[in-house]
């Protein structure tokens, strides 16, 4: 009979211990997922009001503006300004025409011709062809280092595979923790009553 009671008391507590590291696990779960969500969110509405107030995000493909602007690094571009706005020193980003947009630091105007000279700050010499006052895109106004690597790989279709797949996963840890936690069953004890 003792080994009886013992067993079924060692049940019981192994039952408890698995069940505060199951609640432990929803919990954690549930915070990190709601966590994830609301950066999503807030990144997302970052980008949109960005977009909206005039800043466009550019990713750094190249080592041309190095050390200013680091590979991977996002620049926000301010597309407020006009051409008559810049100032020699001032780093642009500008339209070849092709869809391929550089950001270089302009090292003259010229406003008779309406074109800049600009150059790389890791290059040793200006680029070769001057940029028409008309392909201005913006001025850089800020750099957020490595965000750039999501930025530019998001749209591809691995990004977009990876991008679902994780919004697929906070979701589904949330709802898990909230469908499996203490509250929610005793809600539905209620109902049933």
């Amino acid at each position: 009979m003792d080994n009886a009671k013992t067993s079924q008391s060692d049940a019981a507590a192994e039952h408890r211990t698995v069940g505060k590291i199951g609640r432990w696990i929803l919990n954690i779960c549930g915070v990190l997922g709601s966590a994830m969500l609301v950066l999503l969110i807030t990144a997302c509405a970052l980008l949109i009001t960005l977009r909206v107030i005039g800043f466009f995000p550019l990713g750094v493909l190249s080592g041309s503006m190095e050390p200013t602007y680091h590979v991977g690094s996002i620049v926000l571009i301010d597309t407020r300004v006009s051409a008559d706005d810049i100032a020699t020193g001032d780093a642009i980003a500008f339209s070849l025409g092709n869809d391929t947009t550089v950001t270089h630091r302009v090292i003259g105007v010229d406003k008779t011709s309406r074109h800049f000279i600009t150059q790389g700050d890791a290059n040793n010499t200006p680029d070769t062809a001057p940029v028409p006052f008309p392909n201005l895109v913006g001025k850089a106004a800020l750099s957020i280092p490595f965000a750039g690597y999501i930025l530019m790989n998001i749209y591809t279709p691995r990004g977009m595979a990876v991008g679902a797949f994780l919004l697929g996963v906070m979701i589904l840890m949330v709802t898990v923790s909230s469908l499996l936690s203490p509250k929610h069953k005793v809600r539905d004890r209620e109902r049933k009553t």
